[in-house]
């Protein structure tokens, strides 16, 4: 995931096909649009309030630390 998000960042022109597919939009459209950046990393505290939101909406039963989700290859290295 992480090579694919930094691979579509950096090559804008490459991936309007691929994108503009994926999102239902025509590809002259989508060459003008601002694209948005993809992050190179999770972060667990992001992804955690969706997480709390589902339990007091009961969608989920329980909460649960965000980062049992992720893989340690998916996270910034700690330095």
């Amino acid at each position: 995931m992480r090579d694919a998000n930094l691979y579509c960042n950096a090559h804008h022109a490459e991936t309007v096909e691929m994108m503009a597919d994926l999102n239902k939009v025509d590809p002259a459209t989508f060459r003008t649009m601002t694209r948005v950046k993809f992050a190179p990393y999770l972060v667990a505290s992001m992804i955690q309030p969706l997480i709390n939101v589902a339990v007091k909406y009961k969608v989920i039963e329980t909460s649960f630390d965000a980062q049992e989700l992720i893989s340690p290859w998916a996270l910034k290295p700690t330095r």
